[in-house]
């Protein structure tokens, strides 16, 4: 939604022809749920198919369309047919700019179609997508780089002509004690360095001037006077800096060495310091300039409040002296270390698969990424039982018993997945974790999938997930009826990703009923999930699957819910057309809490699916 309640659907689409494929197609619609113009096919490539779509939209009305393409090489090249999926995505411009701008596209298209991800081997498949109130946005996927399935992300920056360049991230080369290899660290405020740095690398959103051939002057980030640096209080700008290069940019040839249009690299200037400067202990202040500009003339934006003006300060320590704990903001180091800002690897865990990432984003760029984490058990042969679990015995690294020929018949460990779990990791608006990742539920038992997480204005963030496999009933045993054994779990966490609540059924009318009473229930599965930007309630929406006259029948359903997790109202029934099925709901909530829901629908048993939008206020009653 924008800040209007303007919004967009975005479906795959099935081409019914000799040589089925899939298209990703796209609608754009007023906050009165009614459609500007007519549907358009999103991708730009139409071999193979091009599937599994979402969406985000900033305050202004623009937004970005993410799916998986069929169409990668895994060599790398671009000839023969194509053999893996990628992470593929579209800009488009707000519904009132389509009239005014020149240079987009017959559907607001601006640019073209591009490749998210720079990994070519393997599939990368199942994106998603966040996007800030000023543009800038996150994408998330799976991907199978590292062998078992990992979870990836990219951030892009808005980089419009009328806003000004931004300091993203600072980082600084240091020689840890008793090494010889430089370590890259980052710079944030407070930051205590234990040795001298080497060199500072600045990077920047987008290309500045001064960064090509015979591009010189005051608003040049090459111009050594637009950085400054003091140590306590006092400047040494002119003692320590010798000079500022841009990386990975070959002035001779003119050319990017190692990177194509989309790498960071175009983005970061390293300031070099001069032979024998001594950066003592101190407290150090680095000042880059607004005189320093952008592409089209804007003055940096330092304090990053989206208007043009304002010199970025960063300040930090060095102490060959311990310094007290309790004070000291430890450097990290950056996940792209030297290499690239790109394809970022979001999960520590790495003994299973990594998959269906979700993502959200607050106003200011920070954003958190759930996703589903097979945990693995190392069991050996001879301890598990005929049904395949763990018979309680005690061998842990081989089995000791002797075999029929008398010797030792140690059997080799194996692996098995016994479970899945959701997991999350939060990120500042420069891509920096705050902290490990963490466990989303406070439970491990069942089988946890189907994440979905949304985010408030400040930070905030609730995440909805499915559970199967649970005991549903409290008997100390897990239920085995198919239509009882899977429900959807939220948990509310605030903004410094502290539990607020603990995981909770989203539907607990028929805890502790007889097994009867529970098929009843049915299942209830596939969450959406919304925040309203104040941070006072949220939505959840689900695919409810009852068991009528021996034909299943699916309805979608509708909570909300108080920041504490407190019911508000009742649930209530999405969809009016009850037959058939009715599944794979989205939802999202504007500031007045209104609430707009998309979701497929089949109106009878011979036709494919539809997807149909429907509006609530904030009472639950359709508009």
């Amino acid at each position: 939604l924008d800040s209007d309640g303007d919004f967009v659907i975005t479906w795959t689409s099935s081409a019914e022809t000799i040589d089925p494929r899939n298209d990703v197609c796209a609608r754009r619609y007023t906050s009165a749920v009614a459609p500007v113009a007519n549907s358009f096919i999103v991708n730009t490539t139409t071999d193979n198919s091009q599937q599994f779509s979402k969406v985000s939209m900033d305050a202004d009305g623009d937004f970005v369309i993410v799916w998986e393409s069929y169409q990668e090489h895994q060599d790398g090249s671009m000839l023969g047919d194509a053999d893996s999926w990628g992470v593929y995505a579209q800009r488009y411009v707000a519904n009132d700019k389509m009239a005014d701008l020149t240079f987009i596209g017959p559907n607001g298209e601006s640019g073209g179609e591009f490749q998210v991800n720079t990994e070519t081997m393997y599939d990368q498949r199942l994106p998603n997508v966040a996007m800030t109130a000023t543009g800038d946005f996150v994408v998330t996927w799976q991907s199978d780089e590292s062998g078992d399935s990992g979870i990836y992300t990219r951030f892009y920056r808005q980089s419009d002509d009328d806003a000004g360049p931004v300091v993203v991230r600072v980082r600084g080369s240091i020689i840890p004690e008793g090494e010889t290899e430089e370590q890259m660290v980052l710079l944030r405020d407070g930051v205590v360095l234990e040795e001298p740095l080497q060199y500072i690398d600045l990077i920047f959103d987008e290309q500045l001037m001064g960064q090509f051939p015979n591009e010189t002057g005051t608003d040049s980030i090459l111009t050594v006077s637009n950085i400054g640096l003091t140590c306590n209080g006092i400047n040494i700008s002119t003692e320590v800096i010798d000079h500022i290069e841009q990386i990975g940019f070959d002035k001779s040839s003119e050319k990017y060495v190692g990177s194509d249009e989309n790498h960071i690299e175009k983005t970061i200037f390293r300031i070099i310091f001069k032979e024998g400067a001594d950066l003592k202990d101190g407290k150090y202040k680095l000042i880059v300039r607004d005189n320093v500009e952008d592409r089209f003339g804007n003055g940096l934006d330092g304090n990053m409040d989206g208007v043009p003006g304002g010199n970025f300060d960063l300040e930090f320590v060095i102490s060959s002296e311990p310094v007290d704990e309790g004070s000291q903001v430890k450097p990290e180091i950056p996940v792209d270390s030297e290499e690239s800002d790109l394809d970022q690897v979001t999960n520590s865990s790495t003994a299973g698969d990594q998959t269906e990432p979700a993502v959200a984003m607050n106003d200011q760029g920070d954003y958190v990424v759930v996703w589903v984490s097979e945990v693995i058990e190392t069991l050996l042969e001879d301890d598990e039982n005929a049904d395949g679990t763990d018979d309680g015995t005690t061998d842990d690294t081989t089995d000791d018993t002797t075999g029929e020929d008398g010797e030792d018949d140690d059997k080799p460990v194996i692996k098995k997945v016994v479970k899945k779990v959701i997991m999350g990791q939060r990120y500042d608006r420069y891509g920096t974790a705050l902290g490990p990742e963490f466990y989303v539920s406070d439970f491990v038992d069942g089988v946890q999938v189907d994440p979905d997480v949304a985010m408030d204005s400040f930070g905030n963030f609730v995440v909805s997930w499915t559970v199967s496999g649970r005991d549903q009933n409290h008997d100390g045993i897990n239920d085995n009826n198919e239509l009882a054994e899977h429900d959807i779990y939220v948990r509310v966490f605030d903004v410094y990703g502290n539990a607020v609540t603990s995981s909770f059924r989203v539907q607990q009318d028929y805890l502790n009923k007889t097994e009867t009473e529970a098929e009843k229930r049915g299942i209830q599965k596939e969450s959406s999930i919304a925040f309203s930007p104040d941070g006072e309630e949220f939505v959840i929406t689900w695919t409810n699957i009852n068991s009528q006259d021996s034909m299943d029948v699916s309805g979608v359903m509708g909570q909300r819910f108080t920041y504490k997790g407190a019911k508000v109202g009742g649930r209530f029934i999405v969809n009016e057309t009850v037959p058939f099925e009715q599944c794979m709901s989205d939802v999202t909530m504007d500031a007045d809490h209104n609430i707009y829901v998309a979701w497929q629908s089949s109106s009878s048993a011979k036709t494919g699916l539809d997807i149909y939008v429907r509006k609530f206020d904030r009472n639950n009653v359709p508009v």
